[in-house]
């Protein structure tokens, strides 16, 4: 299979690391669990361990739904890149977009980037979700290359 970042009219998809998501509803089910049984033990109030629960174990099903088909994921492609969480899409034109740079945040690094909009409208400072099936370093360079080479611009 030919690698999409060499073709113009290709797609690259990139899709949230289903090892990160399994450790992170894992752990909310397992702290879930915890918080249950101390209430069962007498360790805690009832009602603020069954509402823990729950928040924990929504929150578990959540990371979950990131991957049903269409859910999240970024996409490259000739006219710009396509952030998608939990269904919710945001579209960015290459030419509108700066040069990405890695920050380092409390819980990892982020690529970040300004969004310059051609209309006018206010510069802002984003960043991609993190999370991805790829490293922030390899994201970072993957971003930069389809960016100049589809015609992207410093602004």
């Amino acid at each position: 299979m030919s690698d999409p970042t060499e073709h113009r009219e290709a797609t690259l998809e990139i899709r949230p690391s289903l090892a990160r998501t399994l450790a992170v509803a894992f752990g909310g089910v397992i702290f879930a669990a915890i918080v249950l049984d101390f209430a069962a033990k007498g360790e805690g109030s009832v009602f603020p361990a069954y509402l823990a629960a729950g928040v924990l174990i929504i929150g578990a099903i959540m990371a979950m739904g990131q991957h049903l088909p269409g859910a999240s994921g970024l996409s490259l492609n000739a006219e710009g890149f396509e952030i998608r969480e939990l269904y919710s899409v945001k579209r960015y034109p290459w030419s509108e977009v700066t040069e990405f740079t890695i920050k380092r945040r409390v819980l990892g690094k982020a690529v970040e980037f300004a969004h310059v909009p051609q209309d006018g409208g206010k510069v802002e400072a984003r960043s991609l979700p993190t999370g991805y099936s790829i490293n922030p370093y390899r994201l970072l360079q993957l971003m930069n290359e389809w960016r100049d080479r589809e015609g992207g611009h410093d602004a």
